[in-house]
């Protein structure tokens, strides 16, 4: 009894403990709250001198409205201005759709040059390069087969035989050596009567006329390569007589014939090289560049006199299947030079030289995508684009040489898991002479390059 009697006491004086309390912190809030008021009211008595009145009470801080997150903002905005929303994105399937379809209707097209009344050829064009190049091959077979009669320009009884031996029906070779300038303007003006009159395309057919469809100028593809301080005197008279000179007197001698009928020039230049402008590629990235303002040029001077002057850069391309040998032959030319570089060079310049030149070689685009490329540029309604990007890194190639910082672009060059170490590539050259064939040598690296030029 005592004990239950204790503890209800206990409890009710908790009980009161807690009411006491309850009743101060109300009186504490009703005081803060009066005072508050009559500070407020005397701070802004005027009847009270500035000195004795009160300073107000400071404001109540800013009650913090939680902010949104980005999705819930880019939900909201995207919510209240859904049609606009909606707008864009049915046009960008629609114009999505339609560059979809158009590609594909480009691909699958039949591409086939015009033809006679009588179902005979009458486009004619010229093809100005090297005969040994594989693009220059492929260009002239394709379009002999799409219908054209190519004339591919050679200037020795070799590359007349080796145009011949390609197979075409109405791929011919035209003799032009520029050393011979009353023997090259002769051709020219054998090929100009050729245009100018009427053909039969067998013995007993309805004559008809030809027309001079344009000209593709091909320069040569192969450059030499090395330190600058070991290209001589000879190498670059050769760059400049071969790979700039010849190609410049060439289209010079074709001038006449494009204005008579209004045909069009293309130019294919390699682009990677010239974008990058890579170490020991000094000759080629001058001589491209040269081409590229020389067709720039060119454009803007038969612009009015209705020839159109197109530029293809091209990117890299398959030209064979067979990959192993194409870095084989790529290791191999680099230990060739190693080999011939004095011994302070070699020491300056061989594992840099040996890492550009022991790369494996990038599979790049197919030809028919360059077929196509040319076709259209040949035979598109209206003025032609002044420059077209084909191959494989030709567009990617050129975007990191004009924008990208030198040092992306060094890492790049120097960077690759293919590059093979000096001392490795002079190594190889010892094992390659022991095999059987002939692959490893220096003397078969020098005389396909040679062959290859």
């Amino acid at each position: 009894m005592a004990d239950d009697y204790t503890s209800t006491i206990t409890g009710s004086l908790r009980s009161l403990k807690a009411v006491a309390f309850k009743l101060a912190d109300k009186i504490d809030e009703t005081t803060d709250h009066l005072a508050g008021n009559i500070r407020e009211s005397l701070s802004t008595s005027a009847w009270l001198p500035s000195s004795a009145r009160p300073t107000p009470p400071p404001p109540p801080p800013p009650t913090r409205v939680p902010t949104a997150g980005f999705s819930s903002r880019l939900f909201n905005w995207a919510w209240e201005n859904r049609l606009a929303v909606g707008l864009v994105t049915a046009t960008s399937l629609g114009l999505g759709s339609y560059i979809v379809t158009q590609r594909r209707a480009a691909r699958s097209k039949k591409r086939r040059a015009k033809r006679a009344s009588n179902g005979a050829r009458q486009e004619v064009l010229v093809l100005a390069g090297s005969p040994h190049d594989a693009i220059l091959k492929s260009l002239a077979l394709d379009l002999e087969r799409r219908g054209f009669i190519v004339f591919v320009v050679v200037n020795s009884m070799d590359d007349e035989q080796l145009v011949i031996s390609l197979g075409g029906r109405d791929i011919r070779p035209l003799n032009i050596d520029l050393l011979d300038t009353a023997g090259a303007e002769a051709s020219i003006a054998r090929l100009e009567a050729y245009v100018s009159f009427p053909v039969s395309a067998f013995q007993g057919a309805h004559p008809h006329h030809l027309h001079f469809a344009g000209m593709i100028l091909l320069p040569d593809s192969y450059f030499p390569t090395g330190p600058v301080e070991m290209i001589s005197a000879d190498v670059w008279s050769d760059v400049l007589n071969l790979r700039l000179l010849s190609p410049f007197i060439t289209a010079k001698l074709f001038i006449r014939l494009l204005r008579a009928h209004q045909s069009r020039l293309l130019v294919l230049t390699p682009t990677i090289t010239h974008s990058l402008s890579p170490p020991f590629h000094a000759p080629e990235a001058v001589a491209v560049a040269a081409l590229d303002s020389f067709t720039d040029s060119l454009r803007r001077e038969l612009k009015p006199l209705h020839v159109d002057v197109a530029q293809i850069k091209l990117g890299t391309f398959d030209t064979s299947t067979v990959t192993g040998r194409q870095h084989l032959q790529a290791a191999n030319g680099a230990r060739a030079d190693l080999i011939s570089w004095p011994t302070g060079v070699r020491g300056a310049y061989g594992r840099s030289y040996a890492a550009q030149g022991g790369k494996r070689p990038v599979k790049g685009s197919t030809l028919r995508e360059l077929h196509h490329a040319v076709f259209d540029a040949l035979t598109i309604k209206g003025r032609p684009q002044k420059l077209v990007r084909v191959g494989s890194g030709s567009v990617v190639y050129d975007l990191i040489g004009r924008f990208a910082p030198d040092g992306v672009i060094e890492w790049m060059l120097n960077g690759g898991r293919g590059s093979i170490p000096a001392d490795e590539l002079l190594a190889r050259g010892s094992a390659g002479s022991e095999g059987s064939g002939s692959e490893g040598s220096v003397e078969w690296e020098k005389v396909d390059m040679n062959s290859s030029a």
